[in-house]
């Protein structure tokens, strides 16, 4: 696996993750060609890149599902191999990244209670207005 390294005149330079192991690298040019090639030092860890994989696929199940964060995660994680298992990240690791997926997701918080555009009509009653609603009406 690669993380973009930085930028170059003809491409982008993408290094190896395990950068302080291996010295293998890509040039991409703007079309995603590989222009230039360096060797990895390592054989190829397939587990971690299910572990990646199953991630990324823990956040999209997460935008869609409507059930608990930890039944979401042991969910997704019933079908996982045992390679794979071992090189996910810890369990709370992962209940946090369904929260913060799911974070993305809530209204804005209003920072004062004067803001007009969030608070709908019907709870803007306040204790020295008459309240509209009576006991046979829903507000």
């Amino acid at each position: 696996m690669h993380t973009r390294h930085k930028e170059l005149a003809r491409g982008a330079k993408w290094r190896c993750d395990l950068r302080g192991e291996c010295s293998g690298y890509l040039v991409l040019n703007d079309d995603y060609k590989i222009i230039e090639k360096g060797d990895h030092t390592h054989t190829a860890d397939w587990g971690r890149y299910k572990a990646r994989e199953y991630v990324v696929s823990l956040k999209k199940k997460a935008e869609r599902s409507r059930a608990t964060i930890s039944a979401t995660v042991l969910s997704a994680v019933a079908g996982v191999s045992d390679e794979t298992t071992m090189k996910l990240p810890k369990n709370a690791s992962l209940l946090k990244t369904v929260r913060r997926v799911l974070r993305q997701h809530l209204p804005i918080e209003s920072k004062t209670l004067e803001d007009p555009e969030e608070i709908p009509d019907k709870f803007r009653n306040n204790l020295k207005a008459k309240s509209t609603c009576t006991r046979t009406q829903s507000c």
